[in-house]
């Protein structure tokens, strides 16, 4: 009560006034004051204090929440051309195609003079925007990915949206939360050098934290790229999400499963995530320096906050953090037993006294409420343990380690469940929609959580040192990850549909939960509970606690326990390095969406990258599932032309993956992608070869690439673009044949039929995605294929492929014979020479 009550009473007056009140501040800090001053006369007269003491503060939580006001949102049109000039305020984070970050602005412009912006000159509360950048916009090519930082200004022209609804969630409610009003689509973006330097202590200050968060951001990045080269990508992802709070690189298909699985709220870095990892330190370093000394816990002080900065700081993690430093002072004071209750309460009052309008975040309020649940829930586990141990001992049921099983399933529902029911009308009003099966899906996934934190800590520290650590580490690691990953997707995801739950339906539940409450504290209550669980029908026994028995028991489960998990280890180990070759040639048409991405695989395992995709990590999620986890090396690469929907996913490769030699075709300086495509071989260290007609590689015995385009001089003019002037290449494999086209269009392919010999092959890539200015019925008379691919993604905003092409393409080799990545995925084609057989992912 003396901590809990009074912060109950300023999280009351802070939603009063998010939802309700608007009016002065002035008046309603008039009040609180005179209520205030009531409890201190209350408090000298010796009589109950707690009626005035609890209004005044609630009447002044309705005050701090008022003066927090927040900035204006920018003007919003629906295609005026803006000019912004801003400065990064968050973490950049690359998603799929684009990197996002949160923009403070700074001035807007929006009519222009002789082609040059008209600013509004410099603003303190301009608002913020969600940028969503292509990297490629800027000339940021010298940097790393994501290529934009923390700190940086930048000059943007672009098109301003307001945000819609995901499907049933409120979207722009939740950015505006976080005090975002809209979102950014740059077309130009120009980073501004330096800016104006304030003077004055408070500057420094200012100028001191934005060092010490950049240098914090730059070693989350590290350790970002550490997971990334030792761990497949989507298991590298889920670490991502799992420990620094990156998700822009967890693909939709896995968050989808997540959410409909009802466990999305293990993505989030939480009093979970922070509780493993704290006792881990904690643990760790009082073997280390002794428990006689409190050095250990000054450490793991300072390490779980270095912790929560690198994470980016979400609501759950900083609550978690303040509940866990009250912890560390409760061990530091002899203290450790005290309930979490008045921890939770009291990171609830600093974070809303900072920032009040926090309390209208969804993760704040999903994570509190969650959280107050399982506080709440805590006292019932050691009686309910003792009481299932002790019924099934003497009923000679399950045995002693059954008993044990039995107790942390039950402990496991109570929590899960808890959970959920404090949570419920937050996920009935914001998403509309409950999964069926969230609480056993919890249940079973939360025992992996604790090895997959650890596996994928163990391998972000391995991959810091050198990459090839990283590799050896992240092969085990990846089993725990892998797991989770891998029951999540087999879940049921049913999910039902609540379209009642409004904010009066909310308000009643919790006030049912609060009578329930008020009624499980009396202590008649407990003793007939604990007197049933007991199997004693006299309510009369103590049900003070009684000491945890341990034993045999315990023992006896854990050990088998770490056999179990040791032995599973070393079978998935072995299971992804078995295996081998069938001798023969596989080339692989990878889904990678609107783009190209070719897989080479000879008889003898040499292989060969052509192209990676449009998304950052499209080809090197592909490679995974194609190639062994320890096999991170790539014999070539060649890059048909630096255009975005080819390349874009081999600057990741090139990063993840020993590449031998890189092949290039005519250099294009002018491709958005040549700044970072230049970098990256550099950094590399890579043996690059420029190709041209007439050049072949011998891959192995029988097995020769001949590159039929470009030509030594490239072609210019109107309609020789870097399309144009791609690299083409003829797999041959003795009697069979691949012609892969990149994106050339009808005048390079005039240009192929007119010069290039040979032509003919078995199998023809449609260039260009299937575009109808690409596979004219004169180059497709020319190549005479037997099959076609076409490498398009589903449901693309340019109509690819096109169906004159598809009419052409029929005519040509039937139906039957063509295959499409949009339709069928991807696509695996096998030969021994003389044979071809295909297989397709769908």
């Amino acid at each position: 009560m003396k901590l809990t009550a009074p912060a109950a009473a300023w999280l009351v007056g802070l939603a009063l006034a998010h939802g309700w009140y608007d009016a002065a501040p002035s008046a309603v800090l008039f009040l609180a004051g005179a209520f205030l001053v009531a409890a201190l006369i209350c408090a000298v007269a010796r009589v109950n204090v707690w009626p005035a003491a609890l209004i005044g503060l609630c009447l002044l939580g309705v005050w701090r929440y008022e003066i927090a006001e927040p900035p204006p949102p920018p003007p919003v049109e629906s295609s005026a051309p803006v000019h912004l000039r801003g400065r990064i305020a968050n973490d950049p984070e690359s998603t799929a195609t684009r990197v996002k970050f949160a923009l403070e602005i700074e001035s807007i412009a929006r009519k222009t003079r002789a082609g040059a912006p008209e600013w509004a000159g410099q603003t303190e509360r301009a608002g913020k925007v969600l940028v969503y950048a292509r990297p490629e916009s800027a000339p940021t090519g010298n940097r790393d990915a994501p290529y934009f930082r923390y700190g940086d200004r930048l000059e943007l022209s672009g098109t301003l949206q307001r945000p819609e609804p995901i499907e049933s969630f409120d979207y722009p409610a939740y950015l505006e939360s976080k005090g975002i009003y809209a979102v950014f689509w740059p077309r130009e973006i120009t980073v501004r050098e330096g800016g104006e330097r304030q003077q004055g202590f408070a500057a420094q200050l200012g100028n001191l934290k934005d060092s010490a968060q950049a240098g914090i951001y730059d070693l989350r990045r590290r350790l970002a790229r550490a997971l990334d080269t030792a761990l497949p990508p989507e298991e590298a992802a889920l670490a991502q999400a799992l420990l620094l709070g990156l998700r822009g690189q967890l693909p939709d298909a896995v968050s989808d499963n997540f959410r409909r699985a009802g466990v999305a709220h293990l993505l989030a870095i939480s009093g979970l995530h922070l509780g493993i990892l704290l006792l881990l330190t904690v643990g760790t370093l009082h073997r280390l320096l002794g428990r006689h000394t409190h050095a250990p816990l000054a450490l793991a002080f300072g390490l779980i906050w270095l912790y929560v900065l690198t994470s980016g700081a979400p609501a759950s993690a900083v609550r978690a953090a303040i509940m866990g430093s009250v912890y560390l002072a409760a061990l530091g004071l002899g203290r450790p037993r005290e309930s979490l209750l008045p921890a939770l309460a009291l990171s609830a009052v600093a974070m809303t006294a900072l920032e009040p309008r926090i309390v209208a975040q969804i993760s704040f309020q999903l994570s509190f409420a969650a959280m107050a649940g399982i506080v709440l829930a805590l006292p019932w586990l050691p009686p309910v343990d003792r009481a299932i141990t002790g019924r099934m001992e003497r009923a000679g049921r399950l045995g002693p380690a059954g008993g044990v099983a039995l107790s942390w399933l039950a402990s496991g529902i109570i929590v899960s469940t808890a959970a959920t029911l404090t949570t419920f009308p937050l996920v009935a009003f914001h998403f509309k929609e409950l999964p069926l099966l969230g609480i056993p899906t919890t249940i079973l996934a939360a025992p992996l959580l604790p090895f997959a934190l650890v596996s994928g800590l163990a391998a972000a520290f391995a991959g810091s040192i050198h990459p090839v650590i990283g590799q050896l580490v992240g092969l085990p690691a990846s089993a725990p990850l892998t797991a989770l990953l891998q029951l999540v997707e087999m879940m049921p995801k049913e999910t039902i549909a609540i379209e009642w739950g409004g904010a009066n339906w909310s308000r009643a539940w919790y006030a049912i939960l609060l009578a329930v409450l008020a009624l499980s504290e009396s202590s008649a209550y407990r003793v007939r509970v604990m007197a049933w669980l007991r199997g004693q029908p006299d309510p009369s026994g103590s049900v003070a606690a009684q000491p945890v028995r341990t034993g045999g028991a315990g023992q006896y489960l854990t050990r088998i326990t770490a056999v179990a998990l040791v032995a599973a280890a070393v079978l998935y180990v072995l299971s992804r390095i078995a295996g081998g070759g069938d001798g023969r040639l596989h080339v692989y048409f990878f889904d990678v969406g609107q783009g190209d991405s070719i897989l080479i695989v000879t008889p003898g395992g040499h292989q060969m990258l052509i192209d990676g995709g449009p998304e950052f990590a499209g080809a090197t999620r592909q490679l995974a599932g194609q190639l062994p986890p320890w096999d991170r090396s790539l014999d070539l690469v060649a890059a048909t032309h630096l255009d975005t929907d080819h390349s874009r996913g081999l600057l990741r490769v090139m990063e993840n993956y020993k590449v031998g030699t890189t092949l290039v075709g005519t250099p294009d300086t002018d491709g958005p992608l040549y700044p970072q495509w230049q970098k990256v071989i550099k950094q590399g260290n890579h043996q690059r070869v420029n190709l041209a007609a007439g050049q072949s590689i011998r891959l192995e015995d029988g097995i020769i690439l001949r590159t039929l385009h470009p030509p030594a001089t490239p072609m210019r003019g109107p309609a020789w673009d870097s399309n144009n002037n791609s690299l083409v290449f003829q797999l041959v494999y003795d009697d069979i044949s691949f012609l892969l086209t990149g994106d050339i269009e009808a005048e390079a392919e005039r240009y192929l039929a007119r010069t290039a010999p040979g032509l003919e092959s078995d199998v023809l890539k449609a260039a260009h995605h299937g575009s109808k200015s690409s596979t004219t019925a004169q180059f497709i008379r020319a190549v005479n294929p037997r099959w076609a691919v076409i490498s398009a993604g589903r449901d693309n905003q340019y109509g690819h492929p096109h169906p004159e092409v598809v009419g052409r393409l029929e005519a040509a080799v039937g139906e039957a014979n063509i295959f499409s990545t949009a339709s069928r995925g991807t696509i695996k084609f096998s030969t021994d020479g003389q044979r071809l057989w295909v297989e397709t992912e769908r």
